[in-house]
């Protein structure tokens, strides 16, 4: 499903390839002996002084309870599917549900991203705005859609993992000093990483069970 999974996919790209893209050096030319602080912040230079920080305890038990309700509510939709087939119309709502998700725009210019978050380092927020924009907008076309129920659970964690998204972005934004690679190592990427990869295997599962005919651009086949 594009939302949960590519989503976490391209923000971990996006966090990230700020900093490794400017390890490359062409062959004939040396690292420059001054580098901007913009730069040499994103260059991973040696053992970090800083450390990310810890989810809050608040945070710790919202996650732990929603991450219980998944799993109980999975259980189920599991139990019900090994026994259950599917007709031709309820097949028709999980592939047009999965198939207007896909279709709902997102951020998605690595290039785009890249540039937003190196001059929000710089100090000029405006096109991190106009990304966090675009990331709130999909998130309210996502919630008028209306899931099967197959799909509540899958509904339900990718809203709840595009809020994390969300906030990892006002984050850098608010904070313009935070490096980009210890934000990408930091608990909460780390936990959506992990979340969507479990999700992802949740709608193949379900994709392969019922063996629905998706276009190949719905359904990424891989998870960060």
């Amino acid at each position: 499903m594009l939302p949960l999974v590519l989503l976490v996919v391209l923000a971990g790209f996006f966090l990230v390839q700020g900093y490794r893209s400017s390890k490359s050096v062409a062959p004939d030319q040396n690292s420059p002996a001054s580098e901007s602080p913009l730069r040499s912040d994103l260059v991973a230079t040696g053992q970090a002084t800083d450390t990310p920080a810890a989810s809050t305890p608040a945070d710790q038990t919202e996650n732990a309870a929603f991450t219980a309700w998944l799993q109980q509510f999975s259980q189920k939709q599991e139990a019900q599917r090994a026994t259950e087939t599917l007709t031709a119309e309820e097949k028709q709502r999980l592939v047009d549900y999965l198939v207007a998700s896909a279709r709902i725009a997102w951020p998605q210019d690595p290039v785009g991203l890249r540039e937003a978050l190196l001059e929000n380092k710089d100090g000029k927020p405006a096109k991190l705005d106009a990304v966090i924009r675009g990331f709130e907008a999909g998130t309210t076309e996502l919630k008028k859609l209306t899931p099967p129920e197959r799909l509540v659970a899958v509904h339900a964690a990718t809203l709840n993992q595009l809020a994390d998204l969300i906030g990892v972005y006002k984050d850098l934004r608010g904070g313009a000093g935070k490096s980009i690679a210890e934000t990408w190592q930091g608990p909460t990427m780390a936990g959506l990483r992990e979340r969507s990869a479990q999700t992802l295997q949740q709608i193949h599962e379900l994709v392969s069970q019922y063996q629905l005919q998706l276009p190949d651009d719905v359904l990424p086949p891989y998870a960060l």
